[in-house]
């Protein structure tokens, strides 16, 4: 073992025997809150460099928080639906297309799915404990998951109760503006984040205020067109944008003759063809 592996796992110890990340949330209890919200990692795989990096600077904005005292949930957690889930499954199945997953079962596929997330999540929750990360892990292993899934079986649940189930909360989110639900949920701490339109995101007071909206001219339409702006302000070199986005097929012929070898005639055939 390396001499700051040893360091690591020494520190580790320190905070687990000392009770340090408890010690931390009891002083900043009931003192001014910040909430983050997590863009959950998908419990499919075990984390990748890219995850412990997007992790690492989570962690850092928490802390950083926690040090000027702000009570905080440090609630992290996992994506465990969906496509990334699926599409794993299928490999190590062997399943090549849908019709193979109608074969193996459409129920047996879904417990296939619940197990590996369960699989995952696990070792996702060890994993970010060894990189450090000081979050709240009650709840996010295995064993919790399997008795919530026991109670909300959505596999074997009839049409009629997902009926039921929708008209319910159809009815609900009616009764109240976006604005409304957003302070719901920060105010009772529900994981729930707002659609926003294309008018929501251009009105947006924040990114007005930071000035990350710029006009480019468009020589084409006669006018100036919205774009967003650099994703960073620096004073030394300057980032912003300087050209309109390309028109459909403007960069066809450097394409399609310099890089995939076409010749023009090539080109002017699938262009008639209204291929390209």
């Amino acid at each position: 073992m390396s001499k700051d592996m040893k360091t690591e796992d020494e520190v580790l110890e320190f905070w687990k025997e000392n009770k340090i990340f408890d010690k931390l949330r009891k002083k900043n209890k009931g003192k001014k809150k910040w909430s983050f919200l997590d863009g959950p990692i998908t419990a499919n795989n075990p984390m990748g460099v890219h995850h412990a990096w997007g992790r690492t600077y989570k962690d850092l904005f928490q802390r950083f928080k926690a040090m000027q005292g702000y009570d905080q949930r440090f609630q992290n957690g996992f994506d465990c639906q969906g496509l990334w889930v699926e599409r794993e499954e299928e490999k190590d199945l062997g399943l090549k297309d849908k019709r193979d997953i109608e074969k193996f079962g459409i129920l047996n596929f879904v417990n296939a799915c619940k197990k590996r997330v369960e699989k995952f999540s696990k070792i996702q929750t060890e994993q970010s404990i060894r990189l450090g990360q000081w979050m709240d892990c009650e709840g996010m292993g295995s064993e919790q998951m399997k008795r919530d899934w026991q109670r909300f079986d959505f596999a074997v649940e009839t049409q009629e109760t997902f009926d039921k189930v929708e008209e319910a909360i159809g009815k609900f989110f009616l009764q109240h503006t976006k604005a409304e639900l957003l302070q719901g949920v920060l105010t009772t701490r529900i994981m729930l984040r707002p659609l926003s339109t294309m008018r929501d995101v251009l009105e947006d007071p924040q990114l007005r205020a930071t000035g990350f909206w710029e006009e480019v001219g468009h020589a084409e339409l006669g006018e100036a067109i919205t774009y967003p702006g650099a994703f960073v302000k620096v004073s030394e070199t300057p980032v912003g944008v300087r050209l309109r986005a390309p028109l459909i097929g403007e960069h066809n012929a450097p394409v399609y003759e310099g890089e995939l070898g076409l010749t023009r005639q090539e080109l002017l055939v699938l262009m008639q063809g209204k291929v390209v």
